[in-house]
């Protein structure tokens, strides 16, 4: 079960990533530079902030106990 677990959140962290606002910002910073190896940089340390702040706020929520209010979809999302 818990790889099970493991996985779906592993393919809902990637189809996350193709969400048009990433996308967008991916492409604005990488195609802003005229060294496309600065542009790589860009793109990795904007990924890894991301995904450094998802793991840090699921743990502290993990680690509290609690869950977000149903609420934050309507806030949050897309209409």
């Amino acid at each position: 079960m818990d790889i099970v677990l493991l996985l779906f959140g592993f393919v809902a962290g990637v189809r996350h990533g193709f969400d048009i606002d990433h996308i967008a910002a991916i492409s604005d910073m990488t195609s802003s530079q005229s060294n496309r190896a600065r542009g790589m940089l860009y793109a990795a340390l904007y990924a890894l902030g991301h995904g450094i702040m998802v793991m840090v706020l699921g743990v502290v929520l993990i680690l509290v106990g609690q869950q977000l209010p149903a609420s934050i979809d309507l806030f949050f999302g897309k209409v």
